[in-house]
């Protein structure tokens, strides 16, 4: 502000909040009024400021410049005003004014004249109330085809006075809300005007027209300034009004102007590689850093080695610095950090300003950092990580998790870091809804105004083939008005041409480019890769793209392997990724993988795209607790909001990949139902379903409570860990663990993914691996080698492996195929695992995972010589067409060497179902320890492989001490009872009152576990004490 020679008034600025919308009117009473300081008399160009904060009820603003109690008398009292900046939350809105000096005040209402025209008797007019800039082209009673117009010139606001120097290629938004009143016939609109020095029209931009009487509206115009340009001119024009009776008028009224930079592409520069790191025992900014690390990484990778940094005591954090250079040439109007992710809470710094935090470990999250980038030089980042001790101390709310068999919690930036340099508006996310019977992608857009003005843009999307850049779709396009700092949504159906689905045989991508004009000028753009696939549950079943599918797969548990003391820099090698995630899987019919107790690393979904792995993505619940080893409700699990927000951000980071089949909120909960059921499975679970349709949800078994009477209830289905037939016996009707019983699975009304089992883990070389010494000498003795383990493993995940594939399961996933080496459940890979090897575990899946597959069903596995034996012969067809080939049946010996040649079977097998086929099995006639062998030929390829051990002994002659004996069985089936009958023993059933006429007393199998047996105890022990035998 300044003021003239004969100023008497008091000059001051006022920021006043109404409850109601007051734009293009006189004002009411406010309900909160701030003021700024008051100057008075003569004074020179001053810059005044006032701030205000909008109390409850606030709708909307106006922003005063008032001038009160000016004296009457001889000559002129005036003040003038000149170039007001706003700034609201972070954005800059700079309301460059119409030209005032002239204007004259006459206490809190002004009146000026504008520069402009009216052809003749026209008036034009500019009324300022209470400094909402205001005016009026009109026409009374003059000739046909009047037209008036009211022009400004762009001011500088560090220069009062001078115009705006243009830069070429600078964007110039122009705004105004107008209104035709009842008797209005011209044509309304903006334009933006650009000048050369020799004030000689470069280029005019104009905005859509208005006529007829309408009620205030806010037009917009964008201009982008050519070559040469100076100066600009902002216009507010009125053309053809008709002669006529009456008043024909339009009204302009609360003026906007933002400035942008020239609109360079989106630049997307990568932060990744090395950065300093130092540790820190409080949370105080290092002097030096002393060590460099690889980002992405953990701090365990740090050169020189940190000493204890695998010590969660040792530090409270670790500080990461990266310095990066810029130059004016990549200057945008917005720029924005993303680190994808850091574990464990995250603070960022950027040129000694702080940024903000993060708490969330496995979701993206990103920084304003418009205000203090540095386009003219050098740049310091720095990033701070902190131990999950100090996380869930100090954020209880935190949704980390807690995995008690993750080795050690180590800290680090482990996703990508990006500077993201963009205009406005941007887009915010893509998310993509295949509608695979119709051939369309449904493409919601989220658009988001940064800044606090009014844009028309353009949005556009358009489809191509990934591969050969091929387009797929039309383009797709909107036109929209897009309000100050408003977030907008918009929804674009493209039918795509000669559509591919995407599966694992077949990975077929997409790429969808979305685009943001103003006008011409592209704002924004974002390529999103997608596959047009369905996976969704119909009945009892799995079904991918409307056939249906069977998932055999295994488990990774990224975050276990982070512990592994031989991973380096693994996790991030996309080489390595592609090695372990796909080549080697898929060479032994994998099709699926459990992403086990946290995200992995982005690239690997990308990998599962571009080869075509299913996965089920698993957040890191395991059980509420208390870090960290306290059991029960507590920090780590999560508040119900900040499982939200977390949830929320997974889902928009990763929506997108055709990979990801099934999200999985938890592992094996079991606390009382307070987080696991009542919050995540009935509150959060159906808000994400919500946010994406395309996926069903899994929950984990709460053992505790899912197994009460008519308790269950998960969501879309459940997972079962049945670590029967190794850690347990087989039970056909007793639910174990975190599994129901075999008849409960097999009787599901829901899919069943049996995405555990097989508990008998192996290290690298065979030793055993924590978790499997409680169960080894039940197994195999007390002196087993380390290749009878290997094979006995193998041994183990075929039986349980093939049972699942008889018994119709829908998916079926053993634990682990890459854990942690020094865990207590370690992984399948023999030798360096940066040369991985597969353990004779992989070998024994490859046969039971084979799409067109086969199994012998036997449980007995002792036979005597020559004896003939129905068995079934399972073959399986999990293809969405018919196959046929042949099965061959053999006897062969250790050697693979043929013994009996039982015959050859032409089959035929419908679509995804199973055959079974009975065939009669004659046994050598040699005693010894021999295999069935069914083999699947297609073709001329044996495609599976089937084979079970048999023993076979010469029928047992009776010693002769043995025919008068007498002997009783305890034994519930009969089968040991039958058999001694069937040899012409004097056996008889167990009877208390006959038990010490015995000779001996035989306790079948299934005695110990007869509900009569304790009782019996005593008796049986006094029978041993008087002398009989007892087996």
């Amino acid at each position: 502000m300044q003021s003239e020679t004969n100023y008497t008034g008091r000059a001051l600025l006022k920021i006043e909040f109404y409850d109601y919308d007051r734009r293009g009117g006189f004002a009411g009473v406010p309900i909160e009024c701030f003021q700024s300081d008051i100057h008075t008399g003569q004074f020179d160009w001053v810059k005044e400021i006032v701030s205000g904060t909008a109390p409850e009820g606030t709708v909307s603003v106006a922003l005063i410049c008032s001038s009160e109690g000016m004296e009457t008398g001889s000559g002129s009292s005036v003040v003038n005003f000149d170039d007001g900046i706003v700034v609201a939350g972070r954005n800059l809105l700079r309301n460059l004014s119409f030209e005032d000096n002239d204007g004259e005040w006459l206490g809190e209402a002004a009146y000026w004249e504008k520069s402009g025209n009216a052809a003749s008797n026209g008036t034009i007019e500019a009324n300022a109330h209470q400094g909402s800039w205001a005016f009026n082209i009109g026409n009374d009673y003059g000739p046909s085809n009047a037209s008036g117009y009211c022009s400004q010139v762009l001011r500088d606001s560090n220069n009062p006075g001078n115009p705006y120097s243009v830069t070429p290629g600078e964007v110039i938004t122009f705004s105004m809300w107008m209104m035709g009143e009842a008797n209005y016939t011209g044509n309304a609109f903006l334009k933006i005007e650009f000048y050369d020095n020799a004030d000689n029209l470069l280029e005019a931009f104009t905005s859509a027209s208005h006529t007829g009487e309408f009620g205030y509206l806010q037009e917009v115009v964008t201009g982008v300034a050519p070559e040469g340009a100076v100066k600009a001119v902002l216009v507010c024009s009125s053309e053809g009004m008709e002669t006529g009776s009456g008043y024909s008028a339009v009204n302009f009224d609360d003026g906007q102007v933002v400035v942008q930079p020239p609109m360079l592409p989106k630049e997307v520069i990568n932060l990744n590689g090395t950065w300093e790191v130092e540790p820190s025992q409080a949370g105080i900014e290092p002097t030096t850093f002393n060590y460099t690390t690889s980002v992405p990484g953990l701090v365990d990778l740090a050169s020189p080695s940190i000493p204890d940094v695998i010590d969660y005591n040792a530090y409270d954090y670790f500080w990461y610095r990266k310095t990066f250079t810029l130059t004016p040439s990549q200057k945008h109007s917005h720029a924005f950090l993303k680190i994808d992710q850091a574990r464990y809470g995250t603070d960022v710094w950027l040129n000694g300003s702080y940024l903000g935090n993060y708490i969330g470990c496995y979701t993206s999250h990103k920084y304003d950092a418009t205000d203090v980038i540095n386009y003219d030089g050098e740049n310091v980042l720095l990033v701070r990580v902190g131990q999950k001790r100090k996380l869930v101390e100090l954020h209880p709310e935190s949704a980390v998790g807690y995995d008690y068999e993750e080795n050690y919690f180590v800290p680090g930036i482990w996703g990508d870091v990006s500077l993201v340099l963009v205009n406005n508006p941007i887009i915010e996310r893509v998310q993509i809804i295949p509608h695979i019977d119709t051939n369309t992608a449904e493409a919601r857009i989220t658009i988001k105004n940064l800044e606090v003005i009014t844009q028309n843009i353009t949005v556009s999307s358009q489809i191509f083939e990934k591969l050969t850049g091929n387009p797929s779709s039309d383009k797709i396009t909107t036109d929209y008005t897009i309000s100050p700092l408003e977030e907008k949504v918009f929804t674009l159906n493209l039918p795509i041409t000669d559509m591919q689905l995407w599966s694992p045989d077949n990975p077929f991508l997409y790429r969808l480019v979305s685009e943001i004009k103003l006008g011409e000028i592209e704002a924004d753009t974002l390529t999103t890769t997608f596959g047009m696939r369905e996976f969704k549950i119909v009945g009892s079943d799995f079904y991918l793209n409307n056939n249906r599918v069977f998932l055999k797969g295994g488990n990774i548990a990224f975050h276990r392997f982070l512990s592994d003391p031989d991973k380096s820099n693994l996790p991030w090698d996309e080489t390595w990724i592609k090695k372990v995630l796909i080549d080697i899987p898929k060479a032994h019919n994998f099709n699926f993988f459990r992403i086990h107790m946290g995200h992995v690393y982005n690239k690997w979904y990308d990998i599962a795209d571009e080869y075509g792995i299913m996965l089920e993505d698993e957040w890191a619940f395991r059980a509420p607790v208390v870090y960290p080893y306290e059991w029960g409700s507590g920090p780590g699990y999560g508040s119900e909001e900040q499982i939200r927000q977390e949830f929320t951000q997974w889902l928009y980071d990763n929506c997108n990949h055709p990979s990801i089949i099934i999200w999985d909120a938890q592992n094996e909960p079991h606390d009382g139902g307070e987080q696991s059921i009542d919050i995540i499975r009935k509150i959060i679970i159906p808000e994400m379903k919500q946010i994406d349709p395309t996926r069903p949800w899994e929950c984990g078994i709460n053992a505790g409570l899912d197994f009460e009477p008519g308790a269950w209830n998960p969501v879309d289905f459940s997972e079962d860990h049945p670590y029967i037939y190794s850690q347990g016996p087989v039970l056909n009707a007793q639910n174990f663990g975190y599994a129901r019983s075999i008849d409960g699975m097999v009787n599901s009304e829901e899919p069943t993914l049996l995405n555990e089992y097989l508990w008998f883990f192996l290290k690298k070389n065979g030793e055993p691996a924590g978790c499997t010494w409680a169960v080894l000498t039940r197994w195999l003795g007390e002196d087993s080698t380390n290749e009878q383990r290997l094979e006995y493993q193998a041994f183990l995940a075929s039986e349980l492996s093939e049972l699942w594939r008889r018994l119709d399961i829908d998916g079926i996933a053993p634990f682990v195929y890459l854990s942690n080496e020094g865990g207590c459940t370690s992984n399948w890979f023999t030798g360096n695992i940066v040369n991985p090897e597969v353990k004779p575990i992989m070998a024994a899946l490859k046969d039971a995972f084979a799409p067109f597959g086969v199994s012998i069903e036997l449980w007995d596995r002792h036979f005597f010589k020559n004896e003939t034996k129905d068995i079934n012969v399972y073959i399986f067809n999990d293809y969405a067409i018919d196959k046929s080939g042949t099965l061959r049946c053999r006897i062969v010996d250790k050697n693979d060497a043929e013994v009996i040649n039982i015959g050859d079977y032409s089959i035929n097998v419908p679509a995804s179902q199973t055959l079974i086929q009975s065939i009669s099995w004659i046994m050598p006639s040699i005693p010894g320890t021999y295999w069935l062998k069914a083999e699947l030929i297609e073709g001329s390829e044996v495609v599976a492989t089937s084979k079970k051990i048999v023993h076979v002994f010469d029928q047992p002659d009776t010693p002769s001490n043995l025919l008068d004996a007498k002997i009783m069985v305890y034994d519930p089936d009969n089968e040991i009872l039958n058999y001694l009958i069937s040899l012409g023993l004097n056996a008889i059933n167990y009877d208390s009152t006959q038990l010490f006429q015995q000779d001996i007393l035989i306790l079948g199998e299934g005695a110990l576990l007869d509900t009569n047996y304790n009782s019996r105890i005593e008796d049986i022990t006094n029978f041993v004490k008087e002398g009989h035998s007892l087996i």
